[in-house]
């Protein structure tokens, strides 16, 4: 019996017709995807750093000096390079003097600290210091960006100046920089302007897998994981970054205050709201006793 068995199943094999045209081509067809994805994912893994840090795009440099009252800090970073950052004391820093709450500004990755001037403005007329980090590769500062070294130059230069409170403020790319940063040394608030829930869920349009993420940038995570007071921007006709990327961070944090105008990404607020804008950050900032009384 088992020989005859063997026998029918030789036939079988023999008589088993060969692929068909259509089936070749499904096959060819499904091959040459995969190696496109291949190709695809290969190229968006070498390239993400430029996509994250268009370097190219924010020059070339003008050559803008800061005001009077604005320290010049630099970190040696090696091989002759060095990362510069802004900074601006509040008030008298004498001996006995109060030190006021640092404002630690993170612009986004089309940006400069040089053309800062709005934010500084605002915060110093607060009574609060500023400290405002260049990125790697960016402006004056050399080097190379990555989610890490800007970590470690932000917190270098946190070190370099006095503060007993912290207030980060990040817009854009820079959000996702001020929620990594409260990772590793908290704040006492957040500000969070046009940011985004990761840069994973912003490389979801170019088919990108997750582990394929170098700088992760999960600002969901460091939210949700976080009891830091947070208030959140948004424009309504962002194009860049969606505005459900804020509305999905709001969701994380019962406590969250999520602000939305009818603006884009880079007109935000736009002149109309500019004012609110500002009256929405004081009013939080003082429910958080960020502000000295006589600010507030």
């Amino acid at each position: 019996m088992a020989e005859d068995q063997s026998v029918t199943g030789a036939a079988e094999a023999t008589n088993a017709s060969p692929p068909s045209n259509k089936q070749r081509r499904l096959r060819m067809l499904i091959g040459v995807l995969v190696l496109l994805l291949v190709g695809w994912w290969t190229f968006l893994f070498s390239i993400q750093g430029h996509l994250i840090w268009p370097i190219g795009l924010v020059g070339p440099l003008q050559e803008l000096k800061p005001s009077p009252n604005v320290q010049v800090l630099t970190r040696d970073i090696g091989e002759g390079e060095m990362v510069e950052a802004w900074y601006v004391p509040a008030g008298d820093l004498s001996a006995g003097a109060s030190v006021m709450p640092l404002v630690v500004y993170l612009h986004g990755n089309g940006e400069l600290i040089d053309y800062q001037d709005r934010i500084l403005n605002q915060y110093h007329a607060m009574g609060l210091s500023v400290l405002l980090v260049e990125y790697r590769g960016y402006g004056r500062s050399g080097g190379k960006p990555t989610q890490w070294n800007i970590r470690e130059d932000v917190l270098h230069f946190i070190d370099q100046v006095p503060h007993e409170k912290l207030i980060y403020h990040g817009r854009s790319l820079g959000g996702g920089v001020s929620a990594d940063l409260a990772t590793v040394l908290t704040p006492d608030a957040v500000i969070l302007e046009s940011t985004f829930r990761s840069i994973a869920s912003m490389a979801r349009k170019y088919f990108a897998l997750p582990f394929l993420i170098r700088h992760p940038y999960r600002t969901d995570r460091a939210l949700g994981d976080s009891d830091w007071p947070v208030l959140l921007f948004h424009g309504s006709d962002d194009s860049i970054i969606p505005l459900s990327e804020s509305q999905k961070l709001a969701e994380l944090r019962t406590d969250a205050k999520l602000v939305v105008y009818p603006a884009g990404h880079n007109d935000f607020p736009g002149p109309d709201h500019e004012q609110d804008y500002w009256h929405e950050i004081r009013t939080f900032l003082t429910a958080q006793k960020l502000l000295p009384s006589d600010a507030e």
